[in-house]
């Protein structure tokens, strides 16, 4: 008789395998999903350099449901969001991780992230933006699931599941650190360690 019980699986357990089968598929779960579409890359970018995930979408090889798109960055949702708003602002260009910014060329791309950043919390939860219930991170390897850096965007943080938002997301830790915190590195003429 466990045995059957253990062959029946929740409604949440099928969700999740559902979705997890589709996301191998990069098959769209979001019904705000488009087709894919290539982005145009700043002069001197290959995408074909980029082996990752975000090399793909940025190609236009896997489609992604795109908030906004300048010149040098990418604005998207993520595919398992962790918030109300969970999106990701990658660069262009292939960046590794937070390890391989460099304060002589990439402040001034880390700052237009972060105005993305914040015009995307206050265009889609206005509230959060001005009571600054928000968390702008990056993680830190060997902690980074895309070997593309990628700033994360989650807002309301308020309403957060608790191990999110005090876990994996947790700012100051060994493997997450603040916006801020690089900013002020790269402003200061020093590479993030």
């Amino acid at each position: 008789m466990r045995f059957i019980y253990s062959m029946i699986l929740t409604r949440a357990q099928l969700t999740k395998l559902f979705t997890s089968t589709l996301q191998l598929l990069a098959i769209s779960t979001d019904p705000r999903e488009g087709l894919a579409r290539y982005h145009d890359p700043p002069q001197g970018v290959s995408y074909q350099e980029n082996p990752t995930v975000f090399g793909q979408i940025l190609e236009g090889k896997l489609p992604c449901s795109e908030i906004r798109e300048t010149e040098t960055t990418l604005t998207f949702r993520d595919r398992s969001p962790r918030a109300p708003l969970h999106a990701l602002v990658i660069p262009k260009r292939c960046i590794r991780s937070v390890f391989e910014l460099d304060p002589t060329h990439d402040l001034e791309l880390v700052e237009e992230m972060k105005k993305t950043a914040l015009e995307t919390i206050k265009v889609e939860h206005p509230k959060s933006f001005e009571e600054r219930d928000y968390i702008l991170c990056f993680h830190v390897p060997p902690f980074i699931s895309v070997g593309h850096l990628h700033l994360h965007v989650l807002a309301p943080a308020s309403d957060m599941n608790i191990l999110y938002r005090y876990g994996k997301y947790r700012v100051g830790t060994i493997w997450c650190t603040s916006l801020n915190t690089v900013l002020d590195l790269l402003s200061e003429g020093k590479p993030f360690l």
